[in-house]
């Protein structure tokens, strides 16, 4: 019955792991709606036209959300593997 304990043990070690990586994504997720509303005001302080603003809001938020993706792609829960046997 040890390798039940074992295998309960790495069951669980993979659900904290999932949950810190659900966390860490929708952290960074926040910390760019934050920076895209930042964005947005200083250019509207710097007095450009609302569709120049939307424009360049909108690509931000492309660009921001492409490197996310590209950050957080690589350590998705799914990708990693549990090893059995030798």
């Amino acid at each position: 019955m040890k390798w039940l304990k074992h295998g309960l043990r790495a069951l669980g070690g993979f659900v904290k792991l999932s949950s810190t990586l659900l966390s860490l994504r929708a952290f960074a997720h926040s910390r760019l709606k934050a920076s895209m509303r930042a964005f947005r005001e200083e250019l509207i302080a710097q007095g450009l036209p609302p569709g120049a603003v939307d424009e360049l809001t909108s690509y931000y938020r492309e660009l921001g959300e492409a490197l996310l993706g590209s950050l957080l792609s690589k350590i998705r829960p799914a990708s990693l593997r549990i090893r059995t046997g030798p």
